[in-house]
C-alpha cells in the first residue's frame, strides 16, 4: 500500500467507526422511545382504572364526569407517549439528531450511495416509518446529526 492511500484508509476507517456509532445511538433511541410509550400505557390504564373505579362506586354523574376527564386525560397521556417517542432522540445523548441541514438551507446537490444487507436495510426502513420518514430522509438525518456533532467536538 503506498502513502497516497493512507488517508483514504484513514477516513474509510473513521466512517466504520462513525457508523457503528449511529448504530449504537439508533438502537439507544429506539430502547427509550420503547420505555416512554411503555409508560404512558401504563399511567393510562391506572388512570382509566382509577376512574372506573370511582364511577362503579359512586355510581352518579359526576363519577361518569370524571370517568370521561380521566378517558380524556388517557388519550393526552397517549399523545404524550407519541411525542416522547418522537423526541427520544433529544433525550439520549448519542442519538442521531432529528433532519437538520448543516448546509444553513442549501439545496443539496450530491448523492452518496452506501450498500447495505437486506437486514440493515430492514432496520433501516423500520426504523424511518417509525419516526414518519422515508428510508434515504431518515439515513439523511443520521448522517446530518453525526455532522453537526462532530462540528461541535
Amino acid at each position: 500500500m503506498d502513502s497516497a492511500d493512507e488517508p483514504r484508509k484513514e477516513r474509510l476507517e473513521k466512517l466504520v467507526r462513525i457508523e457503528s456509532k449511529v448504530a449504537e445511538a439508533a438502537e439507544a433511541a429506539a430502547t427509550a422511545a420503547a420505555r416512554a410509550v411503555d409508560a404512558a400505557k401504563a399511567a393510562e390504564a391506572a388512570s382509566v382504572s382509577r376512574a372506573a373505579r370511582k364511577a362503579k362506586e359512586a355510581k352518579t354523574a359526576k363519577a361518569a364526569k370524571e370517568a370521561d376527564t380521566a378517558r380524556t386525560n388517557a388519550a393526552r397521556a397517549a399523545k404524550a407517549a407519541k411525542a416522547a417517542k418522537a423526541v427520544s432522540t433529544e433525550t439520549v445523548p448519542d442519538a442521531p439528531l432529528p433532519s437538520t441541514s448543516a448546509t444553513s438551507g442549501q439545496k443539496s446537490r450530491r448523492r452518496l450511495e452506501v450498500r447495505l444487507t437486506d437486514d440493515e436495510l430492514d432496520q433501516i426502513r423500520q426504523l424511518a416509518a417509525e419516526e414518519g420518514l422515508s428510508a434515504p430522509a431518515f439515513a439523511r438525518s443520521v448522517l446530518i446529526g453525526v455532522l453537526a456533532r462532530s462540528d461541535d467536538r
